[in-house]
């Protein structure tokens, strides 16, 4: 029997078929030879299978997001369908060669064996497209001849610049042109990263992992993450502690490329400061990442960029906005009380942890082991010392004692009694309801929450109202795979509806890809400043003609159960980052005032602002966004400039001004003045100090102000070393110093103490010698004994609290402090690791004074 003739359309058909048949086949070849087993279903296409294939479009220059099936379940025919029919199709209308590079790579793929193409999954490719200020600014650090730092504003990208380098180096940087500079490419590097502590390396290691395509599992974030290998390199993962002498020091070896994140906590380059244990490190590249560097011209960036390189590239917040990066918004924080049984259990916790501090406080463990870390005390005051200490144990011991432990555990359980706050979780809902059921377009909302009953309660609650609510967090399934399945299926419905609400727990902050949103609520307890922008970030577009919105909720606890020591200064601090934060992003939040009693607010502010205030003024650091604060950091923020438009807007003839005063003579310098965001956050802290003592301010302002213009920034209360206008160097006094009768010292050129004679000699030398040392003489009014222990400090810088404690026979640090604030305040200071050495008044005494 004769056959009928294929018409072109079947002929074409089956052709087709054929070519399906064989993209089917190859696939379950490439999966049997990933797998290394010899039976493999065609029917799928295994996780790995498709990064080996996404890596390789990548590779080529293709943009696989082109071929997005998140709608589609991996595990069937149906799936290798889809992806050849999409392909295909991009083929015939976009003129993408997307299935022609399919089918060459799985040709190819096929000839390897299972080595081989482990060895191609694990070579390093940029997974995402640089954004414009990424590129410019690995353009700049490449054409610095890889020394530099990159200064980007917060949420602009800067880790993935730092990737992006990595892959420059020994890897593939898909559609970006940089090959002009591609003779530093190895296939064997050694790269280390940088920072200045294990959770942000853990974040390190994981988006390495995921944006160089080299693995689907993350970190563990418990401790200091392990090597990572690939088939090109290795990256090592140290904290600057690791790097200092007494933690065992930098490695013996030369690194390709070394990564210095948050690179202004790096400054103090004396010995024992962070500056020079990094500064020992050995390497052909140095790349530095920090959001800002202080102010032009400022001692801490001069000393940054002397260890780092120049700033090759700046990226501000005011571009980040321009550009779209950092979008406009609103943003509201919520305070909301306990409810009566959180209360309740609040309080117990309260008695129990009372009870275990006086068992820590007064134990000669304690005691002991206080002695050997490093902390500015040798007893405990408050929790707020204790907690320091547990942190310094932590980084310096390979154990903590068991009651530190369990006093630490009942402190961070107390804590999460805050965190799933039952008002905060219902105030959140019933703002949800509101914007959900509000007459117009619709509003996209994602909600972010603490643990995953929070996530199911809450979806509960908005199903009544709305149909389109999703819940995504790791316990939506029993397997991963199945997992990542529905996670993808609900966010991609989430992103196709227009009335809706997604909402996670921290699933969200692990790369996980958002739609666009309207509106964020966060009634989570966020742990880090950077985590509460991003959760920002994943949601704020701009609605029709509306801004974005997004709202923080914060639990406040009654203050008849107040922590010393905790709870205020916890608080004030959570203000205080939010306050610094809105700063950083160009955008202050709105804080609502209807969920709790005023008066308990501003005495939990007034309470927290005392505590911070006695923590700068004994020369001790806080902690804000930029990292570790000290008072001196402070008062050379402050230019004459801004000291000017500071009096001209406070009224000093009363005992206190209040906050909001404060803040809009804030807004006036932000208005009126060049600094940047970091430094005008660093005037703010002068509120808690002064804010009770507005004419010691007055005098400090003044003093700067009558400073001379040039001057780019002045010392603080330990003084540093300037030079002036011939070249000459010369010593500067304390912008706090005074004369006995307590009038100011506005601009001395050398230190108080020096004799009218050696001044005048002084300034009639105008060559550029230094002067004689043995020939000054100094009337510096310390005793016998302050004279003697400045020469003690000299002998022993940088020093410890507790090793003065011991040479001086002191019981307590209150003992020391008080000395040091009495007799010596103006000839020591502390580095960049909180050890006491001379300033550089301090060491001009001891050098031109012997002691018997």
């Amino acid at each position: 029997m004769l056959s009928t003739p294929l018409s072109e359309n079947q002929q074409r058909a089956s052709q087709e078929r054929t070519e399906f048949a064989e993209f089917r086949e190859d696939i379950a070849e490439m999966n049997k030879n990933l797998t290394n087993r010899q039976n493999t279903e065609f029917e799928v296409l295994s996780e790995t299978a498709e990064r080996l294939l996404t890596k390789r479009l990548r590779r080529e220059g293709f943009d696989p997001s082109q071929m997005d099936l998140d709608h589609m379940s991996r595990d069937g025919t149906l799936y290798i369908l889809e992806l050849y029919a999409t392909a295909a199709q991009q083929e015939v209308y976009e003129d993408e060669k997307l299935l022609t590079e399919l089918q060459t790579a799985l040709n190819e793929y096929n000839e390897l064996d299972h080595e081989d193409l482990v060895d191609s999954l694990q070579y390093p490719v940029l997974m995402v497209s640089l954004w414009r200020n990424q590129r410019q600014g690995l353009k700049a650090w490449l054409e610095a001849g890889r020394k530099g730092t990159l200064e980007m504003a917060t949420a602009t990208g800067k880790t993935v610049a730092g990737i992006a380098a990595i892959a420059n180096l020994c890897g593939v940087l898909p559609n970006h042109q940089f090959d002009e500079w591609a003779g530093a490419r190895t296939e064997d590097a050694s790269i280390a990263v940088i920072a200045h502590s294990n959770a942000i390396l853990s974040q390190w290691e994981r988006e390495i992992r995921d944006l160089l395509g080299l693995n689907v599992a993350g970190a563990d974030t418990s401790g200091q993450p392990d090597d990572l290998s690939f088939s090109t390199g290795t990256v090592e993962f140290h904290t600057i502690h690791s790097l200092q002498p007494r933690y065992g020091g930098p490695p013996d070896k030369k690194y390709d490329l070394v990564i210095c994140d948050e690179a202004h906590h790096y400054s103090n380059t004396s010995d024992g400061g962070f500056g020079a244990a990094l500064n020992a490190l050995k390497t052909d590249a140095l790349l530095g990442l920090s959001a800002t560097l202080g102010r032009a011209g400022g001692t801490k960036r001069k000393e940054l960029e002397e260890l780092l390189g120049d700033v090759v590239y700046s990226y501000s917040v005011e571009d980040a906005q321009e550009d779209g990066i950092i979008p406009g918004f609103e943003w509201t924080v919520h305070p909301t009380p306990l409810e009566a049984t959180e209360a309740d259990e609040w309080e117990q916790k309260t008695n129990r942890i009372t009870d275990l501090f006086k068992q820590v406080r007064y134990s000669d463990h304690s005691t002991t082991l206080l002695k050997s870390l490093d902390v500015p005390f040798i007893e405990f005051e408050d929790l707020g010392d204790f907690i320091r200490a547990h942190k310094a144990a932590q980084i310096e011991r390979d154990e903590v004692p068991d009651s530190w432990e369990d006093l630490h555990a009942a402190i961070m359980s107390r804590n999460m009694i805050r965190h799933r706050s039952r008002p905060k979780l219902d105030a959140a809902i019933d703002l949800a309801e509101e914007y959900l059921t509000v007459d117009g377009d619709g509003i996209k909302i994602v909600m972010f929450t603490m643990n995953i009953d929070m996530v199911d309660e809450i979806q509960a609650a908005l199903s009544q109202i709305c149909d389109d609510v999703y819940a995504v967090h790791s316990q939506v399934a029993t397997s991963n795979a199945k997992k990542d399945r529905i996670v993808r299926r609900r966010i991609d419905k989430f992103k196709k509806t227009d009335n809706g609400v997604l909402i996670a727990p921290k699933l969200l902050d692990e790369g996980i890809d958002v739609p666009d949103a309207e509106v964020g609520i966060n009634v989570a307890g966020t742990k880090t400043e950077l985590q509460l922008i991003q959760r920002m970030g994943r949601i704020l577009r701009r609605h029709a003609d509306q801004k974005p919105h997004f709202h923080h909720y914060v639990a406040v606890p009654e203050e008849e159960t107040h922590l010393d020591g905790v709870d205020a200064k916890e608080f004030a601090k959570q203000l205080y980052w939010v306050r610094e934060l809105g700063e950083r992003i160009g955008q202050q939040p709105t804080f609502e005032s209807a969920g709790i009693d005023p008066d308990i607010i501003e005495r939990a502010k007034q309470r927290g602002n005392e505590l911070w205030a006695e923590d700068l003024v004994a020369d001790e650091e806080v902690e804000t966004i930029d990292g570790p604060l000290k008072l001196n950091e402070i008062l050379n923020s402050i230019t004459p400039n801004v000291a000017e438009l500071i009096l001209s807007e406070l009224t000093f003839d009363t005992d206190h001004f209040s906050e909001k005063k404060w803040e809009e003579t804030i807004q006036t310098v932000r208005d009126d003045s060049i600094l940047s965001p970091s430094d005008i956050q660093q005037i703010w802290w002068l509120y808690p100090i002064y804010q009770d003592d507005p004419g010691e301010l007055k005098r400090l302002l003044t003093v700067a102000q009558d400073r001379d213009d040039d001057i780019s920034s002045f010392d603080g209360p330990t003084g540093t070393d300037k030079s002036d206008k011939s070249g000459q160097s010369s010593t500067t006094s304390s912008l706090t110093s005074s004369n006995s009768d307590g009038s100011s010292n506005p601009s001395p050129e050398l230190p108080d103490g020096l004799d009218n004679e050696t001044k005048s000699e002084s300034a009639s030398d105008s060559s550029n010698q230094e002067p004689d040392v043995q020939s000054l003489t100094i009337d510096h009014g310390l005793s016998d004994q302050e004279l003697r222990r400045l020469h003690d400090i000299a002998n022993l810088e940088p020093t410890k609290n507790a090793e003065l404690c011991s040479k001086w026979n002191y019981d307590s640090g209150s003992e020391l402090y008080s000395f040091l604030r009495t007799g010596l305040t103006e000839y020591f200071e502390r580095n960049d690791n909180g050890l006491i050495v001379l300033n550089s008044k301090g060491e001009l005494v001891v050098e031109i004074t012997e002691i018997s």
